[in-house]
């Protein structure tokens, strides 16, 4: 029982394991300073980050109007308020160590929850650390008002990872609910993963503690609805269902190719993810079906992802689908599945920016 418990804990269980742990760690600490430093030192105040900056009436930011229409930034703007009280447009180093600090800690819990769901230590640290440096989906690492997005995937995965347990509930169902509620305050992707969250804990507790984890949130975000009105039209208008499926096919060929740059490589990770889907649900030896879906809960809930990216984002173009920052959820939820083949073969069995005049100016002034 100990031994399971540690896995389920993510925690390495013997000193072999302990390696990939520490060197996965090494590896964060150093990405660090090299992400915010040396790949992100071209970057400036762009576009969105005015909009945080300046859309506040007198001192204090609108925590409640939608930005873009649909997504409630209310965190992403109480820290760049911060953020300016101290640096103001001094430095944009401040703002991108957000985004950074968020970025790697999604690394680590991705890391977590792979080894959760049984995965080896190397293996995990393998997977986990190709997200460190993810060049796909590099706007996310650089470009502070990203904290947005992966603020909202951050903090859900926090929340994830608080409600995998067994048991009734506790303080860190408690806490993980607060860490849903700034998953909500940061973008529209916080609903994707409260609703991620959801299906993880009926899957895992049963449908009372999924109740407990989604109704106090869904209840928030009512709450704010009413208030804000957010808008899902635009001039694109609303989707249909062949537009619904036109976008996960184009989302999914632009994931592939742009993780794998050949076709070959592409078509090769695709049918990896099939096979890892069909041997992952396969029970092993001594597990029921039961206990392959409590062990698969976490993965399998992040799948989601994939349609609730297009509900999000279902007033823009079609073209929208393969932008770069949108691989980066997306990758997330490949990483989960691509992983489990070797594992189960050895068991056998955007509003509009409102301050595009003064970009050249600042551009300069850098």
């Amino acid at each position: 029982m100990e031994k399971l418990h540690r896995i389920r804990a993510g925690f390495a269980i013997s000193p072999d394991d302990r390696w990939p742990a520490r060197i996965f760690w090494a590896y964060v600490i150093i990405a660090w300073p090299v992400i915010l430093f040396r790949l992100g030192d071209y970057h400036w105040f762009f576009r969105d980050d005015f909009v945080f900056l300046a859309g506040r009436n007198g001192r204090w930011p609108d925590l409640v109007s939608p930005h873009g229409g649909a997504h409630w930034v209310a965190v992403p703007k109480l820290a760049y308020l911060v953020l300016w009280q101290g640096f103001g447009l001094r430095s944009y180093v401040p703002y991108q160590a957000m985004v950074v600090t968020l970025h790697l800690a999604c690394a680590v819990m991705l890391r977590a929850i792979m080894r959760r769901a049984g995965v080896g230590g190397w293996l995990a640290m393998a997977a986990a650390s190709s997200f460190v440096i993810f060049g796909p989906g590099s706007e996310n690492l650089v470009w502070a008002f990203q904290i947005s997005m992966v603020g909202s995937l951050a903090y859900g995965l926090a929340h994830l990872l608080l409600a995998d347990h067994e048991g009734g509930f506790d303080r860190r169902d408690a806490l993980g609910i607060g860490f849903g509620a700034l998953a909500l305050m940061s973008s529209g992707l916080g609903v994707s993963m409260v609703g991620a969250v959801g299906l993880a804990v009926l899957l895992r507790r049963g449908w009372r503690m999924a109740a407990l984890h989604v109704a106090p949130l869904a209840a928030l975000f009512g709450v704010w609805a009413v208030v804000a009105q957010p808008t899902s039209e635009s001039i694109f208008g609303r989707p249909g269902a062949g537009e619904l499926l036109q976008w996960v096919r184009t989302t999914q060929i632009a994931t592939f190719e742009a993780i794998g740059h050949f076709t070959v490589v592409a078509v090769l990770l695709a049918a990896v993810l099939v096979g890892g889907m069909v041997l992952a649900w396969a029970p092993g030896r001594g597990q029921t079906l039961a206990d392959t879906r409590r062990r698969l809960a976490t993965p399998l809930a992040l799948h989601r992802l994939q349609i609730d990216t297009f509900m999000e984002l279902r007033s823009t173009a079609p073209p929208a689908s393969k932008k770069p920052r949108l691989h980066y959820p997306r990758r997330r939820r490949l990483h989960k599945t691509l992983q489990r083949l070797p594992l189960e073969i050895r068991r056998a069995r955007r509003g509009p920016p409102q301050f595009d005049p003064l970009r050249p100016c600042v551009h300069s002034a850098k």
